[in-house]
């Protein structure tokens, strides 16, 4: 169990990278693109870690290994995709735009580019891996496990402790656009049909000046995980309403300006 726990820490430490290097290629830029603050992304090291479990039980062949990895990163992607939209109402990465995706979680590109990246990591990275590990003094590397292994438990609770802060301060915007629609409409009610008409026309909440105040008041209040994760998901959507995902797009845009 030990080593397979050794496995899940490296390879969350390599998803990382990969992660980092994809951005900096991409957009030319580094973002640290993982949820939590650390340099790993564990996602890669579950992925990894069940790959290296899994496939002992399968001939070691190129297509077979390429047909299983891609099958258990997908499912994994969807899974977790799924349950962080879920859990947080947010989805944080949607391939809907992409042809062959399965609900926006999952498309076919990426199944096929994690089979090839499973396949290669399997055959010809791990055995590597392995060895050093194995090579490692064992009370050594359970010290070491341990330890991050405690950071990496630590660095979960408080992001996700900052997530749900994000979106309290967003309830909170919300709550503030529907009494301020609410005034609105109270006042549409004591005039004539017309100028109301005309009102709306000129009126758009989002735009109010009141509220962009409000929204450059919560904005200052974001700490530093929280203006982290809207720079490294760009993406990022609110499941709950338009307006939660508009506000979301305008944190992300005033993140983006400063």
């Amino acid at each position: 169990m030990e080593y397979i726990l050794s496995y899940f820490v490296i390879y969350a430490f390599f998803g990382w990278i990969l992660e980092v290097v994809f951005q900096q290629l991409t957009t030319g830029r580094f973002v640290n693109r993982g949820m939590l603050a650390g340099p790993y992304c564990p996602i890669y090291g579950i992925g990894v870690s069940l790959l290296i479990i899994i496939t002992k039980k399968f001939d070691q062949n190129f297509l077979m290994l390429f047909i299983v990895s891609s099958f258990i990163c997908s499912l994994l992607e969807y899974v977790s995709g799924f349950l962080l939209e879920k859990i947080f109402h947010e989805r944080w990465w949607d391939y809907s735009d992409e042809p062959f995706n399965l609900h926006g979680y999952i498309c076919l590109r990426f199944s096929i580019a994690w089979g090839l990246a499973g396949a290669i990591v399997i055959k010809e990275i791990h055995p590597f891996i392995e060895s050093f590990v194995y090579w490692l003094p064992y009370k050594f590397l359970i010290i070491i496990l341990i330890v991050l292994l405690i950071g990496m438990f630590i660095d979960f609770i408080v992001t996700v402790n900052h997530i749900l802060g994000l979106n309290k301060k967003v309830d909170e915007l919300i709550l503030i656009q529907n009494n301020m629609r609410k005034i609105s409409d109270d006042m549409g009610m004591r005039i004539s049909n017309h100028a109301a008409k005309a009102s709306s026309k000129v009126h758009d909440i989002l735009d109010n000046p009141e509220f962009k105040e409000h929204l450059e008041k919560v904005h200052e209040r974001l700490n530093y995980t929280q203006r982290r994760l809207l720079k490294a998901y760009p993406n990022l959507k609110g499941t709950r309403s338009k307006l939660q995902n508009e506000i979301l797009k305008q944190l992300r845009k005033k993140n983006k300006d400063k």
